[in-house]
């Protein structure tokens, strides 16, 4: 009897570590791939550069980009496309654009919070909770189990904040006729399942130009129209 629950629980565990070590990240979106949206929520022209921004927040856009249903979270991602048909070049900083609901800032997130925040994954404590709950011997059987999925753990979260890492929009100097593409995050507020009365609000410096300085372009693109997440 006693050989025959061993044998039980080796067979258990070792499903256990399978499952856990053959987890994977596969989002269905890579930076390479991003462009222009081709619905986006918003868009806006001034002195001939164009910015249009798409929302991320809903679960099923948010899984395409991220595998993982970062808006649940607490995690805003918003794609943003700027495409420079001017003759002058503007810097982009992450530090000049702005998320507000109803008159109240967002916290800024970068990719690496994001990613904490909304998509690292935790098989090793999954494993953990599972083994306990087969019984008090199951423990003795589970340290391999627990240490391959550990080690698994951390191969998928590095693979996820790379992964944010790169989506994100790039700080970098925008010369005409060149265009970026990149996802921004921002902090939602807790039990907030609506972009209702979101505004973005984003700054473009124009590198400095010794004979005629030339303004900063002002984008205030509003989002009011989108609903509750999906």
């Amino acid at each position: 009897m006693v050989t025959q629950t061993i044998e039980i629980l080796s067979a258990m565990l070792l499903a256990l570590t399978f499952s856990a070590c053959t987890s994977t990240f596969e989002p269905r979106m890579m930076a390479g791939a991003l462009a222009a949206p081709s619905l986006p929520t918003a868009k806006e022209v001034r002195a001939g550069v164009q910015v249009s921004i798409e929302e991320y927040f809903s679960s099923h856009k948010s899984r395409r980009a991220f595998d993982a249903d970062v808006g649940s979270s607490g995690v805003l991602p918003i794609l943003i496309h700027i495409e420079n048909r001017s003759a002058q070049d503007y810097r982009i900083e992450r530090g000049a654009i702005h998320a507000a609901i109803n008159g109240n800032r967002l916290a800024d997130l970068h990719g690496l919070d994001a990613a904490a925040i909304g998509a690292l994954r935790n098989p090793a404590w999954n494993a953990l909770v599972n083994t306990a709950a087969i019984g008090p011997m199951a423990i003795f059987f589970g340290v391999g189990t627990l240490a391959g999925s550990a080690s698994q753990t951390q191969k998928i979260n590095r693979q996820i904040e790379q992964h944010f890492e790169r989506m994100e929009l790039p700080e970098r100097i925008l010369k005409p006729t060149e265009s970026a593409n990149g996802f921004v995050f921002f902090r939602m507020p807790a039990a907030t399942s609506s972009l209702e009365n979101l505004a973005l609000e984003l700054t473009l410096k124009a590198d400095p130009v010794e004979s005629e300085p030339t303004k900063p372009l002002v984008y205030r693109l509003g989002m009011g129209g989108m609903g509750a997440r999906e």
